[in-house]
């Protein structure tokens, strides 16, 4: 029957079987029904079912259906279906945090300030640069503006083979900080230099992976309008000043990204020291003559004023410094003269 022959099409693709049975489970192969699927007439036939139909919709004239038997279909499997193949992982999209890149460039190069990733409160700028000779100063990033006191202005250069980085707070006394690697630049290697800067946590310097310096100062760069120079520095790039100076004699090349590098937390370390008491001929210091006390950071990096106390200080907490080993001394002065410098006092903080 040809009923039979839709049904055997169908199994293949549920089950390879060893035996099948098809069993007819009412009484007629093919019916009479109303529209409403009742049966009124069963036959062996499908050509009968068809006429007794057409014989009763010539005698009222309403809709009638021809519909096939019900039949039981019941398989033994003998083989599972092959198994489905297996699904491709879904390929993960292209990062829409791309980095904004800049060069490489082996002159003064200058970029327009309104570059939207060069305005930002979090954020980090890697460096690769190579230097043909470290002496003198090679400006490898700035944006920097001499004679003003705008907030955000960074630059970073190396200083006769010191990779340095300097960040400007807004303060109305021109207040800036300078972190200092403590790796020595050599001429003719590639490095990679890391400035990672997070408004509230503050900023960082890597070198080649390795964190040199830290700072809990940063007041990012969202507020900074002023144009990238890349391959030199921008000091003296304001209004009636020369332009971009300290040319890279080398390559750098410029990657910012969004994502700040993870800071450890800062520590701090307790230094404190005894008042002098006499001057270097072995005369007394009388009363009122000291004045106050500088305190300088010898190591890592270059030697740096951290500040300057009052006389009565003996005693002063430093901050916010990166792990690691940190040298300092101290020096006396009168209304006329700085002292040597103490004894070098260094630490590792904890």
């Amino acid at each position: 029957m040809r009923s039979l022959l839709i049904l055997l099409v169908l199994l293949p693709l549920l089950a390879l079987a060893d035996e099948i049975s098809i069993t007819r489970v009412g009484q007629y192969d093919w019916h009479c029904a109303d529209i409403a699927g009742t049966t009124l007439s069963g036959h062996t036939r499908q050509d009968k079912a068809i006429q007794a139909c057409v014989n009763r919709s010539l005698a009222d004239g309403l809709e009638y259906r021809v519909i096939p038997g019900e039949y039981r279909v019941q398989a033994e499997i003998g083989q599972q279906p092959p198994p489905e193949p297996p699904v491709e992982p879904p390929i993960d999209p292209p990062p829409t945090n791309q980095p904004v890149t800049f060069g490489p460039v082996q002159a003064l190069t200058e970029y327009p300030g309104s570059i939207a990733a060069l305005a930002q409160d979090a954020f980090r700028w890697e460096l690769t640069f190579a230097l043909n000779n470290t002496a003198g100063i090679h400006g490898l990033a700035s944006r920097d503006e001499y004679g003003t006191v705008d907030p955000g202005h960074l630059s970073v250069w190396v200083e006769n083979g010191v990779l340095k980085v300097r960040h400007q707070s807004g303060d109305p006394n021109g207040k800036s900080v300078v972190i200092v690697a403590s790796t020595p630049i050599t001429a003719g290697v590639e490095y990679q230099a890391t400035v990672s800067i997070v408004v509230g946590a503050g900023m960082g310097l890597f070198l080649n992976g390795t964190l040199e310096a830290t700072d809990p100062f940063a007041v990012g760069t969202a507020g900074n309008t002023l144009p990238l120079i890349l391959g030199g520095l921008c000091w003296r790039c304001n209004d009636g000043v020369d332009g971009p100076e300290y040319p890279i004699d080398g390559t750098v090349y410029l990657e910012i990204h969004d994502q700040p590098l993870t800071l450890p937390a800062p520590v701090a370390l307790d230094l404190s020291w005894m008042p002098p008491t006499e001057y270097e001929d072995g005369t007394p210091i009388g009363p009122g003559e000291l004045a106050g006390y500088n305190l300088y950071q010898t190591s890592p990096g270059d030697r740096r004023l951290l500040v300057t106390l009052d006389a009565e200080d003996t005693a002063y907490e430093v901050t916010g410094l990166a792990p690691g080993v940190h040298c300092f001394v101290a020096s006396a002065f009168t209304d006329e003269a700085e002292s040597l410098d103490s004894n070098q006092a260094c630490k590792e903080p904890t």
